[in-house]
């Protein structure tokens, strides 16, 4: 598979450490499996230390991140900057060939359908049983019985947590969000 799993504890430690920072993780995550799967003409190799410590930056000084947690309530990255802030991080990593999609409703139909146009998702969690609020990458689905023998989907993910790839229930995303990274061919012949 074409996906890149940096975690959040292997940025956590960083610079005097940092909190609350699984969305520049994912961010670079999105950098690198784009990179796997479209190289950049110019070939420029993305470090992954350093660009969790590029992108985290901008967001401190654009205030789309907050290095702290207070009161467990406020820090992190504030959700509805998200799509922003990747979009900077794209340019600055001169992937204009890929272009995002509208926020959807994390909700399976609206998933599989940005899957099978073969993007990867930028997943927002808000109060997921497992992940609580959390960003993560999906890259594919899958089905599965359960214990009763219904079918349920899952998402095919990196979830930051992890160095390999996760299935997220989707069971959990009432409340959660999402929007697609699509390859812009187009945009890849202009330049």
């Amino acid at each position: 598979m074409d996906a890149s799993y940096q975690t959040t504890g292997g940025f956590g430690k960083l610079d005097g450490g940092y909190v609350k920072h699984c969305a520049p993780t994912a961010i670079v995550n999105v950098l690198l499996s784009l990179d796997h799967r479209n190289p950049t003409r110019a070939g420029q190799k993305i470090v992954p230390e350093q660009a969790f410590r590029r992108i985290v930056s901008y967001g401190l000084h654009k205030h789309y991140y907050f290095n702290s947690d207070r009161f467990r309530f406020f820090g992190g990255t504030l959700n509805l900057v998200t799509k922003a802030y990747l979009k900077t991080a794209l340019r600055m990593y001169g992937r204009e060939d890929f272009k995002l999609g509208i926020f959807r409703p994390a909700w399976p139909f609206f998933l599989r359908r940005a899957l099978d146009k073969g993007a990867l998702l930028y997943l927002i969690l808000v109060r997921h049983p497992a992940y609580g609020n959390h960003h993560a990458i999906a890259y594919g689905y899958r089905y599965r019985r359960d214990e009763k023998g219904k079918k349920r989907f899952f998402l095919v993910a990196a979830d930051g947590w992890s160095a390999e790839p996760k299935e997220i229930p989707a069971k959990g995303m009432l409340l959660s969000s999402f929007f697609p990274v699509y390859h812009d061919p187009e945009k890849s012949l202009q330049k």
